[in-house]
């Protein structure tokens, strides 16, 4: 054998690279195992990379519960473990084969209630764990994605409490209505079990009110980097506004707050996405990261504007986004009221529009521009040269105006 593949590293690197990930008809990624397995049975130098290879990645529980005995089950392994009873007591033994394989789980995607085991099974998992097995479950588990918006049990979340633990440094939670209200006080305890966290995603189908249980949550944050939710209180965007590690941030209701002169809001965040819901959110929005470095900004204005507002608006973007970091910048903006009817642009909207488009070019680092209002516009030979040297870095360039006609 090479003597580089005494090298652990070297044979990380084979195995990551022997199995692509590829979809399934079901939508879901998956590794082309055969490779890894007969791998993994050529030499006990391959063993470990190519079965962590293997088990890296898992969207089910299945695998781990099929290397228990068979005859733990009342019938042949069903094609959904919620369906799974237990037909006898676990002993011990029972989880020789599974514990060796648990340790080796890292990224957990469950978004099917046909992968995950009912309530009573988690119940019986919990209480027959060996003594010696330190919870979570997957005790090495770095990522796990919570995207359970049917199932049939609505007593299933709390279990999630048993995949969690001190060395998971992302999480993606879909608040579903089938989550109990009672168990949404969860929440906030999860940010406690999982302290390194630097990627957060919690957001809701926005049939109901989450928003205290989530701003709960950010604010036990310490270390976020990234995080995705639909709406947070005033405590919680103040908090965030004075986090150093924050520099990815996509709220849908941006909320307007007061942050004291002592602080430097924002002062690392480089990315913002925002659907906010008035014009007023709008503008603490703009003021809110005027010191941050933001190299994207996304901004989808999700109520009616005039074409004189999006002057000003564009105006307030110019005077508080920084100049020399911004690459990419996406704003949409419409006047359409529904049940209104729209008639074409005019010369006034159009010479509107494209004085506010001017207050853009002093944004010289772009390489990518989207910026959608409805009523029209007209870009003549003049204002395009100047946009060719506003912007000369400028790769995607992408200027939409959405024509409403009557309604009715």
């Amino acid at each position: 054998m090479h003597r580089a593949l005494q090298i652990p590293e070297i044979v990380y690197l084979i195995c990551s690279q022997i199995s692509p990930e590829r979809r399934s008809s079901r939508g879901r990624r998956f590794r082309c195992y055969p490779d890894l397995a007969a791998l993994a049975r050529t030499s006990k130098t391959f063993l470990n990379p190519a079965l962590d290879s293997l088990w890296k990645y898992q969207d089910t529980f299945a695998h781990i519960l099929r290397c228990m005995p068979d005859n733990l089950w009342s019938t042949q392994f069903p094609s959904s473990v919620c369906d799974l009873k237990v037909t006898r007591p676990i002993v011990v033994a029972d989880w020789d084969r599974s514990l060796f394989y648990l340790n080796r789980v890292k990224y957990l995607v469950l978004k099917s209630a046909e992968d995950v085991p009912s309530e009573d099974l988690f119940e019986v998992i919990k209480i027959c764990l060996p003594a010696g097995q330190a919870k979570p479950f997957f005790p090495m588990l770095r990522s796990l994605e919570w995207g359970l918006a049917a199932v049939p049990n609505l007593y299933i979340f709390p279990n999630i409490c048993l995949l969690i633990g001190p060395k998971m440094t992302s999480l993606t939670i879909y608040l579903s209505t089938v989550i109990m209200m009672p168990h949404l006080s969860l929440v906030p305890r999860i940010a406690d079990k999982c302290p390194n966290l630097t990627y957060a995603s919690l957001t809701s189908d926005g049939t109901r009110r989450v928003e205290n249980y989530v701003s709960d949550f950010v604010r036990r944050l310490k270390r976020i980097e990234t995080l995705h939710v639909d709406s947070l209180d005033q405590p919680a965007v103040a908090y965030l506004s004075t986090l150093p590690t924050l520099k990815n941030f996509r709220i849908n209701q941006f909320l307007p707050f007061h942050t004291p002169r002592k602080y430097t809001t924002f002062s690392r965040l480089t990315t913002l996405s925002i659907v906010p819901m008035t014009r007023e959110i709008t503008i603490s929005c703009i003021k809110a990261v005027s010191q941050s470095p933001l190299v994207e900004f996304y901004l989808y204005a999700n109520f009616p504007t005039t074409p004189e507002f999006v002057l000003s608006f564009y105006i307030l973007v110019a005077e508080n986004i920084s100049h020399a970091t911004l690459r990419v910048l996406q704003m949409w903006t419409t006047d359409n009221v529904p049940g209104s009817a729209r008639s074409a642009p005019s010369p006034e909207r159009t010479t509107i529009f494209r004085t506010a488009l001017r207050h853009l070019f002093c944004f010289s680092s772009l390489t990518s521009a989207d910026l959608t209002t409805t009523g029209g516009f007209d870009l003549d030979d003049a204002l395009l040269v100047e946009l060719a040297r506003a912007w000369p870095n400028i790769k995607e360039f992408d200027l939409r105006a959405e024509l409403m006609s009557s309604a009715g």
